[in-house]
């Protein structure tokens, strides 16, 4: 046995769990800001063997190549860059190897620590701050804003559409916004429904465990839930969802325009490149409109 329960399940929330939710119609639990689960996912950005929570080395350089083109392009110096969701700091240094003035802001406890510590060791000049993009305080006069690896995707609706205004507020006139988003596609790839256990630790918890995960899919609003149900050994469990907005060239560049901004650049990726036929991302650049004063 790997359980000794000392509280019963609490079957009728497990069974209430197993329902499939409305579209975007649960908040998601802060599992990148729990201290545990945090460690964890810090090793993965810092694996360079995989693309799990970060992407490879030669691929971050390839792409900081391409988004500051895009950034010279528009923006004049000097330059000034925040990075949303910035992990432990991997494109940040990059940035300010290249001169850039750098604010990360990211709400996982271990990589925002970690990425402290290796700006210091690198004499790297970075602010960094473990707060949640959502209701964190952006500095204004910027000449770029990125959010890399879907971060852009896993908001809803509502939230993206704040995202975006806090975003368009902190550019100057000639800064500029570079994302890359989800595609169907790419959701798509990812594993159906299934269970494991645990004896001993793992991703989810220090001790044995069984993880219950369900993937929902929704069309019409290209919208796609994981969801992880952690059952621990005293019996008690969790639900964490993980939601993503799927975009295609279309809509993303529909929601930028509606949101204030105009598109200069899109791409099959942040390293560039045309769009495919069916892509796995859509990577783009926008640029925001000018504020019209009324007469």
């Amino acid at each position: 046995m790997i359980f000794r329960r000392r509280t019963p399940l609490r079957i009728h929330e497990l069974a209430e769990a197993a329902k499939r939710p409305r579209v975007f119609g649960t908040e998601n639990t802060p599992f990148w800001s729990e201290p545990y689960i945090s460690r964890h996912i810090l090793n993965a950005h810092l694996d360079p063997t995989t693309d799990d929570a970060t992407r490879r080395p030669p691929y971050i350089e390839l792409g900081v190549e391409w988004m500051d083109g895009i950034i010279r392009r528009y923006a004049q110096p000097p330059f000034s860059l925040l990075d949303l969701g910035c992990g432990p700091g991997m494109y940040c240094e990059a940035f300010a190897r290249e001169g850039y003035d750098v604010t990360g802001i990211d709400f996982s406890p271990a990589s925002i620590a970690h990425a402290r510590r290796s700006a210091r060791s690198e004499g790297l000049t970075i602010a960094y701050q473990e707060q949640d993009i959502r209701s964190a305080r952006f500095p204004t006069g910027l000449a770029a804003v990125i959010m890399v690896y879907g971060i852009f995707g896993t908001h809803n609706p509502r939230e993206t559409r704040n995202l975006l205004k806090k975003i368009r507020a902190s550019l100057r006139a000639d800064g500029v916004f570079i994302c890359d988003v989800f595609t169907r596609r790419y959701t798509e790839r990812e594993k159906a429904s299934g269970w494991y256990a645990r004896r001993g630790s793992g991703f989810w918890s220090a001790g044995s465990h069984v993880v219950l995960e369900s993937a929902y899919r929704y069309p019409r609003e290209d919208a796609h839930l994981d969801r992880y149900v952690v059952i621990t050994s005293d019996g008690s469990h969790r639900v964490y969802d993980e939601w993503k907005q799927c975009y295609t060239t279309d809509t993303i560049t529909t929601l930028l325009e509606q949101s204030g901004f105009t598109v200069r650049s899109v791409a099959g990726s942040l390293t560039g490149g045309p769009v495919p036929a069916d892509p796995d991302w859509i990577a783009v650049a926008a640029t925001p409109k000018p504020h019209i004063k009324n007469p």
